[in-house]
């Protein structure tokens, strides 16, 4: 339709109209159904599974208060749903719940201030990796932190860690945002209050699930099913050599992302 429609004028003649969907506000919890992107992780039985993660290094503008950080991290995992997965292999079959919030404590803080520059790189390094290493699907959090105290020369970092199975980069922006004005409000000593919730991952999932078991998306598949699809050779190589990369290096394909700063 962009293509047919190539104005906002025609484009708003040609869109139709549908119910207005009210998102929960509250705290959405109990089973969710695996994502076709989730079932792809579970199947892949990886040695590791709690190493496949994302990271962010975040350098801050001036001194963080731990209350007012822990006060903004606990507000992102109450609001953002997909934070609170819960995941394990219960008689051969994964399952997936949102739980309640249960976490005390969501960062760590490091004092690394009586160190050198290169001292604190390492342990910063080090410990960013130990924090990435080992996360427990079935017991959470998937989310972690970490505020490193470097001294009166340099800016502290925040560490933020994440679980794939409820991350991607998209979503880095949101949540970023999410925490910063979180942080603000109880550093000045007010609630923390975040935009409304769009629909949650439990709903997306329950859908996705319906879509993909409709008559609808079977006849889909059926018209794509029966084209004469033919692969080229350059792309059949292609496909080739990245299966093969993928299972030659599963820590690769499992492993933590560079820390990126914000």
């Amino acid at each position: 339709q962009l293509f047919q429609h190539q104005t906002i004028a025609e484009l708003a003649q040609a869109a139709g109209s549908g119910a207005i969907v009210e998102a929960e506000q509250g705290e959405v919890s109990g089973p969710v159904p695996l994502t076709p992107i989730q079932a792809w992780f579970t199947a892949r039985e990886l040695s590791q599974p709690g190493h496949f993660n994302q990271s962010m290094l975040l350098e801050t503008r001036s001194d963080i208060s731990c209350d007012a950080f822990e006060q903004a991290l606990q507000a992102l995992l109450t609001h953002h749903d997909a934070l609170r997965i819960r995941i394990e292999e219960v008689s051969g079959h994964w399952q997936q719940e949102i739980t309640a919030q249960n976490v005390d404590d969501l960062h760590m803080e490091v004092d690394l201030s009586g160190l050198s520059a290169a001292e604190q790189d390492d342990n910063m390094e080090r410990l960013a990796t130990a924090m990435q290493s080992n996360f427990d699907l079935s017991e959470g959090p998937l989310l972690r932190a970490a505020l490193f105290r470097l001294g009166a020369d340099r800016a502290d970092r925040i560490v933020l860690a994440i679980h794939h199975i409820a991350v991607d980069w998209v979503s880095w922006a949101v949540l970023l945002e999410d925490l910063e004005r979180g942080y603000n409000a109880a550093a000045a000593g007010e609630s923390i209050k975040l935009p409304r919730k769009t629909s949650s991952f439990k709903a997306w999932s329950a859908a996705l699930t319906e879509y993909a078991n409709s008559d609808a998306l079977a006849e889909e598949a059926n018209y794509w099913r029966n084209k004469p699809w033919q692969i080229s050779a350059a792309n059949s190589n292609l496909a080739d050599s990245r299966h093969s990369a993928a299972n030659s290096n599963p820590t690769f394909a499992c492993g933590t992302s560079r820390p990126a700063r914000r």
